[in-house]
């Protein structure tokens, strides 16, 4: 990978291939929400917040752009230098505008937490209630990194049914598929 570009890039113009089943999937299994929400905030208070932990345990297959939720391998371990040639870390993979803006594009009146400059860390954050565990899945900007934060610390403490949503969700964000609401358009792209 060119170490001084993101994974995925947005393309100019690309043909007219958006995957709009995975948008479907996405919003039966989302719903995006704010923290304005007294009950929103009420469930945040309940399941302990969230952090960006579990962003360590994401890695990105840099030729398919297939999540895995196994802990990045360290520069100290043995093997790295084979699976940093094939894997990066999410942060490496796709901008937070272009994430957040491809994320926008897949539901419907997406909710943003937006503090800009007054948000020092975090400008921006995108809630989304995962439906089958009342999960909230925090997706979000954090000191210029696109991440997401959890209540877990962990990707083996991840519900599996929140585990294969959250997955479906990046990948959808890093293909080349990602979906515009325009006719078959990609978002990132121009009709």
């Amino acid at each position: 990978m060119d170490s001084n570009n993101f994974l995925v890039q947005p393309l100019f113009v690309v043909e007219r291939q958006a995957n709009y089943k995975a948008g479907e999937k996405l919003r039966k299994a989302f719903t995006s929400v704010t923290e304005k929400d007294e009950k929103i905030q009420k469930m945040l208070t309940e399941q302990g917040g969230y952090c960006g932990n579990v962003n360590s345990y994401i890695s990105v297959n840099l030729k398919t752009r297939k999540i895995s939720f196994d802990r990045m391998v360290s520069f100290l371990d043995e093997g790295f230098e084979k699976y940093e040639k094939k894997h990066c870390s999410l942060y490496e993979a796709i901008s937070p505008s272009l994430a957040l803006y491809r994320t926008i594009c897949l539901f419907d009146n997406p909710h943003i937490d937006c503090e800009g400059n007054a948000g020092y860390k975090v400008p921006w954050t995108m809630l989304l209630l995962h439906n089958k565990t009342n999960i909230i899945v925090a997706q979000r900007e954090w000191k210029g990194a696109f991440g997401i934060g959890l209540p877990q610390f962990k990707a083996s403490d991840m519900p599996q049914s929140l585990k294969r949503d959250v997955k479906l969700l990046l990948e959808t964000i890093l293909s080349d598929k990602s979906p515009h609401p325009y006719d078959g358009l990609v978002a990132g792209s121009v009709a």
